[in-house]
């Protein structure tokens, strides 16, 4: 049986750019730490770059034990961890992060296996010519059912319940019917389909109204969390410059005013299906995915971490204590950038390639020379407006010219069509296309935010990869 040093080794050795690739997340370390009321130690994943967000809160990285328990298993059911059992490894772990009930060490974690093998099938498939986009949304007990049909569709129960492999078998046509936006289907605890999630007239497709479920729970998480570190720079702020008792205080009260709701998290579970790609909405405050045999964590939350965190710090010297003042400011803040996460997104889910560069406006290097802009005067300084006030297909348009899109600390749209000078920028060791490096070599003093071809998002700042989600 391995010890607890060779399974440090095998995962820091081993599995890290594994998880790194997983998760996004690079610039990880593995860290031990002594287990209380033993003699024992554990390891756990952190960043060497913050994201100034608390370990406990960073959920894609609590995986470690999933992994420890995953490996000695493997250990003792192949007599070793050989690297090339390493994707079976993290199929095993993403189908646990889905299911809470699936567990390798009995026979039963087969079904869940099964149900993932007839979805990515039925997503390789074709009608017509034209690739399949299916809502599949399961519902693992009764309350999960009834929550589902509080929603502003209409529920048609099936009079005979069918596997999904028998009910897109025996009808063919419904691998078009079933477009993920009018209609949708719903299964049970045995994965079997018992009835139709139908859009009414007039109404927002399925597909949007349920991944804004899930994500108006993760929004809502991130906003709460945000909350505490942009309230307790306020209080450093204060208490540097002698400011009372009194004032903290009402700071915590205000803290509990604000915060939102988070007890509206969906009991159901969302597979959505294209393109032979697979996107998982669960209680979780990531997206997990399916492409091409691997599974990967988003963590899209991250985003609004990192922007926010960004913004603090360029608005620091506005934290003057004020209860209007610093709902307002963190509010209008939130607001725009929960838009911008959505907005990147979106785009991604397109594979709109584009470049989003947001300024340090503090920065004495906020007009460089290596950012020109083709298009500023389109938007004049008097007619700039924020993207919470901008439609998504105008965002679309702006990010797609030749150049970047860049906005001030406030996330007002600036100029658009800004050329990177790359002329000064260092040979980066990592492999990027040109767009990418040009972002990475913007955000010299800025953050950056590059949209590639292929979906990813990644982020940068000092000319540093963040996350690539």
């Amino acid at each position: 049986m391995m010890t607890l040093d060779e399974i440090k080794d095998f995962i820091s050795i081993t599995i890290k750019d594994k998880v790194s690739e997983y998760t996004g997340i690079n610039s990880l370390e593995v860290r031990e730490y002594s287990i209380e009321g033993s003699d024992q130690k554990g390891f756990s994943f952190h960043y060497k770059n913050s994201y100034q967000l608390p370990q406990e809160n960073l959920e894609p990285l609590n995986l470690i034990n999933d992994l420890v328990e995953l490996i000695v298993f493997y250990e003792r059911k192949y007599n070793k961890v050989d690297p090339s059992l390493i994707d079976n490894l993290f199929n095993d772990l993403s189908l646990s992060l889905i299911f809470e009930n699936y567990n390798i060490f009995n026979g039963e974690h087969r079904k869940y296996d099964l149900l993932i093998k007839d979805l990515k099938n039925i997503g390789a498939k074709s009608y017509e010519g034209k690739a399949v986009d299916i809502g599949v949304i399961y519902c693992p007990n009764i309350d999960a059912f009834d929550q589902l049909k509080g929603l502003d569709f209409d529920y048609i129960s099936l009079p005979i319940k069918k596997t999904i492999k028998s009910f897109f078998d025996e009808d063919k046509p419904f691998l078009r019917l079933i477009d993920n936006a009018s209609l949708a289907i719903v299964i049970d605890d045995h994965f079997n389909v018992t009835g139709l999630l139908r859009k009414k007239k007039s109404q927002k497709s399925i597909n949007y109204v349920i991944e804004k479920k899930f994500n108006t729970h993760v929004i809502n998480k991130t906003y709460n969390l945000l909350l505490d570190i942009y309230l307790e720079k306020v209080k450093e702020i204060l208490e540097g410059i002698g400011r009372g008792k009194t004032v903290i205080e009402e700071i915590d009260v205000l803290n509990k005013e604000m915060k939102r709701d988070v007890n509206n998290c969906p009991g159901y579970f969302y597979f959505s299906i294209k393109d032979s790609k697979i996107n998982v909405f669960t209680e979780n405050e990531f997206v997990l995915t399916y492409s091409n045999g691997d599974w990967k964590v988003k963590p899209y939350y991250l985003i609004n971490a990192i922007v926010a965190n960004y913004l603090f710090e360029i608005h620091a010297n506005h934290f003057i204590f004020n209860k209007e003042i610093a709902y307002f400011l963190f509010n209008d803040l939130m607001d725009s950038i929960e838009v911008l996460s959505e907005t990147l997104i979106r785009l991604s889910s397109c594979s709109t390639s584009s470049i989003f560069i947001i300024k340090n406006d503090a920065s004495k290097d906020s007009n460089r020379s290596d950012l020109q802009p083709l298009y500023l005067n389109a938007l004049s300084s008097k007619d700039n407006f924020n993207i919470i006030d901008s439609d998504y297909y105008l965002i679309e348009s702006l990010s797609s010219v030749d150049g970047a899109l860049t906005f001030d600390s406030n996330l007002n749209i600036v100029s658009f069509g800004e050329i990177i000078n790359m002329s000064e920028a260092p040979e980066y060791p990592e492999i990027f296309g040109t767009g990418t490096k040009a972002a990475r070599y913007a955000s010299k003093d800025c953050l950056s935010i590059k949209i590639s071809e292929d979906g990813d998002i990644y982020l940068f700042k000092n000319e540093e990869q963040l996350i690539k989600i």
